[in-house]
């Protein structure tokens, strides 16, 4: 008996424990299926020159879901996981539950409340039968640097618009300072790979990779009326332009429903996505349209799709009404997207009206019509599915544990139900992880910062646990391992001086912290203006601090400091070391971390 994708059919109170059962009895014949394919594969990472399938299926199809902002205590699908070491990782639930006082700053709360047994039925029941993740990392949690990574494999200080901008501002010395400054115009993408290895690939959803001004700014029209003719057309043709580009650029052959960037910030007319209900305008109907076509196309190759949601994007809210499904980058639709997803009104009534709840459910609904559409055109078990998320809200734009977000794989007869990978992995092992699938090469393989996860999904065996990662963003690197995180804070003299400038002030009126927003793309210099991105000092008491330790496995919430203590100092060292070699290996120098070749200091063209 097939899973029913209709989630407005789905009753969601007490769902897990029935869902749970009866999917593990029905996978135990794929699971044992599993096992032998398993005693039958003694390197599944190995330089096989054929992709991962089985002999009647062929290649596997891959779908990719990024999330935007998604926390943990808002992923309803790890509290449903019954291993309990998943339902309180680090989030602003897990600091309110140990009475941290960072929850409140200035006078003002943060009004947050987890919601217990949120509804996802579709993303509990993917996660509990593949392998969900404990320990995934993104090396660079904002928006822009975050999709560079998953995108190329590789660390955002390797981009080269970013090496571009920082050879211009001498203040830097050649750090790589990373903001939204990791664009994509000339980066391989995993999408040129997996052309290359026979898949037909498209990006539906949220780009964000694009520098402004980039070709589908509006001039202008902020005010007007999407629906007047000359408007309409001014919006087409800017939306067309985005695509092209894309296409010219990205490696993905198709491109459907596409947001440029935040729908907010690139001149649309503001009716487009402000409505009574709605700031975000998120339009997950016509989304899943775009990504139902490009699965329903009966071209026989295997498929890539690339889904970058626009939600939940900060807090999770209300959803907006079913007729705002109309209102897209592109225009005014005349008819409401053909998504297979229920109306918003009835995400409204199965989440009790709560509209907290909205945003997940809705999203949750999303899913399910992307599995549905599998189960009509019978590609269900042998398609691949993967949710993660670009970063967390606490701790976003900085190496804390906002850099660890909810991720799981869904992979039919491979992976086992309810694992738990509880190594560090990151979002710049998917492509190589993708690419391993597709039947690359270990010279494939050897272009990526990050390492193929096959080994771990397959059979268990890597080295995860053991692994030393590297994070950063802003003027913050990090060295995290399973029990420990290293992070220096090195900003450039300028900058220094005017944080030592503010130490006296309440920290509450403090401007000037490590995010490297006076990093100017626009100018290529520093400028004299700054705000601490997403207020991360409420939160991390030692965040003005340049050098940090943590025990992680005893304090997931990074409020104790431990550098200065002197039965840390081995460790301290040791991850400083590992600091100096990954700046070393990634071509770039962090104040006294990291050696560059005398090539490298060249200004690039």
């Amino acid at each position: 008996m097939r899973h029913k994708w209709d989630v407005a059919k789905i009753k969601t109170s007490d769902i897990i424990d029935r869902v749970r059962m009866r999917h593990l009895l029905k996978l135990l014949p794929s699971f044992l299926l599993f096992l032998s394919l398993s005693a039958c594969n003694d390197n599944p990472n190995g330089p096989a020159k054929t992709p991962v399938s089985s002999e009647t299926q062929g290649p596997p199809n891959i779908i990719l879901i990024l999330a935007d902002d998604l926390d943990f205590d808002e992923a309803g699908f790890y509290d449903a996981h019954p291993d309990t070491d998943l339902h309180n990782l680090p989030s602003y639930t897990a600091a309110q539950k140990e009475g941290l006082e960072s929850t409140n700053f200035a006078g003002t709360s943060l009004a947050y409340t987890h919601i217990k047994r949120w509804k996802s039925p579709n993303l509990n029941h993917l996660s509990q039968q593949g392998a969900i993740f404990e320990r995934f990392y993104v090396t660079s949690p904002v928006c822009n640097p975050s999709r560079f990574s998953l995108l190329t494999g590789k660390y955002a200080s390797r981009s080269q618009s970013l090496r571009k901008i920082t050879a211009k501002i001498p203040e830097l010395n050649n750090n790589q300072m990373i903001g939204f400054t990791a664009d994509l115009n000339n980066e391989k993408t995993v999408a040129h790979d997996m052309s290359d290895l026979g898949y037909r690939t498209s990006m539906v959803g949220k780009w964000h990779n694009f520098l402004p001004p980039h070709p589908g700014w509006l001039r202008g029209v902020r005010e007007a009326d999407p629906k007047d003719p000359q408007v309409a057309k001014y919006m087409a043709e800017k939306y067309q332009a985005s695509i092209d580009k894309l296409l010219e650029t990205s490696g993905f052959e198709s491109i459907a429903s596409l947001y440029a960037g935040n729908i907010q910030e690139y001149g649309l007319p503001k009716s487009i996505w402000k409505t009574e209900t709605s700031t975000h305008g998120h339009n997950l109907e016509w989304l899943a349209e775009g990504s139902r076509r490009f699965i329903e196309s009966d071209d026989e190759r295997p498929f890539f799709l690339y889904v970058p949601l626009t939600s939940p994007h900060g807090w999770l809210g209300p959803i907006g009404a079913t007729k705002d499904a109309k209102l897209t980058p592109s225009g005014v639709l005349t008819g409401l997207p053909e998504s297979g997803m229920p109306s918003r009104e009835n995400v409204r009534k199965r989440s009790s009206r709560n509209t907290s709840a909205e945003m997940l459910l809705w999203t949750d609904d999303f899913v399910g019509s992307l599995m549905q559409k599998l189960e009509e055109t019978g590609k269900t078990d042998n398609t691949i599915f993967i949710f993660t998320s670009d970063h967390g809200n606490r701790g976003k734009e900085t190496v804390y544990e906002g850099a660890r977000v909810p991720t799981f794989i869904y992979w039919p007869e491979k992976i086992k139900p309810l694992t738990v990978v509880s190594g560090i992995s990151a979002n710049i092992d998917i492509a190589p992880t993708l690419v391993a699938i597709g039947g690359g090469s270990p010279a494939d393989l050897a272009q990526y910062d990050g390492i193929s996860l096959l080994p771990e999904l397959l059979d268990g065996e890597s080295d995860l646990e053991n692994r030393k990662l590297l994070l950063e963003i802003g003027a913050s690197k990090a060295i995290v391992t399973t029990e420990w995180k290293y992070i220096a804070n090195r900003a450039p003299k300028k900058i220094r001086d005017i944080m030592k400038s503010e130490e006296s002030l309440p920290l509450q009126d403090r401007k000037y912290g490590w995010a490297a927003n006076w990093v100017s793309r626009w100018k290529t210099e520093l400028v004299d203006s700054n705000l601490i991105n997403y207020e991360s000092h409420r939160f991390f008491p030692s965040y003005f601090d340049e050098d940090q330790l943590y025990n992680l496995r005893n304090d997931p919430l990074e409020q104790v400091q431990l550098f200065d203590q002197e039965e840390n100092m081995d460790i301290a060292r040791t991850l400083q070391k590992e600091l100096d070699n990954a700046m070393t290996r990634t071509n770039q120098v962090f104040g006294e971390f990291g050696h560059l070749p005398e090539t490298a200091l060249e200004t690039p063209p």
